[in-house]
């Protein structure tokens, strides 16, 4: 049964004749153009790394920076409680049932080295914040809030 598998396939393949008898010089121009394309891709990354320190180096080497805000530049908000609620320029925050809000100013606060648990610290103008608030919610100097 074996040799008639065989002898089928011998006989089904006979007339056939492979499309290109010497592929070689195909292979080998498929390896230029390989090489053709790494080389393109390099120098585009090189190119690219180039251009990329120059805009740096125009940033960094004192080229042209943002333009300070025409006019006088707003003062801080100077965030406050009111009710439920804190605010700090356009920022208002709910204050959550069971939380407290303390001033960052009130001695003793941060320096007790425990956590402020349910606790909203309000910082002022000059003032640091602390490690140990869960949230606190400050002004900063151009005139947005921040926490």
């Amino acid at each position: 049964m074996t040799q008639r598998v065989g002898a089928l396939l011998d006989e089904a393949i006979s007339g056939l004749e492979p499309r290109n008898p010497d592929p070689v010089p195909a292979v080998v121009a498929r390896g230029r153009a390989a090489r053709r394309r790494r080389l393109g891709a390099g120098i585009l990354a090189v190119a690219v790394l180039i251009g990329g320190g120059v805009v740096v180096g125009t940033r960094v080497g004192g080229g042209e920076g943002e333009a300070p805000p025409a006019g006088p530049v707003p003062e801080a908000p100077i965030p406050h409680q009111v009710g439920d609620t804190v605010v700090a320029g356009d920022l208002t925050l709910p204050v959550p049932k069971g939380w407290r809000v303390v001033p960052a100013s009130v001695p003793g606060n941060c320096a007790t080295g425990t956590m402020l648990d349910k606790t909203i610290l309000i910082i002022g103008p000059g003032e640091g914040g602390c490690v140990f608030a869960p949230i606190e919610v400050s002004g900063t100097p151009r005139g947005g809030s921040g926490g």
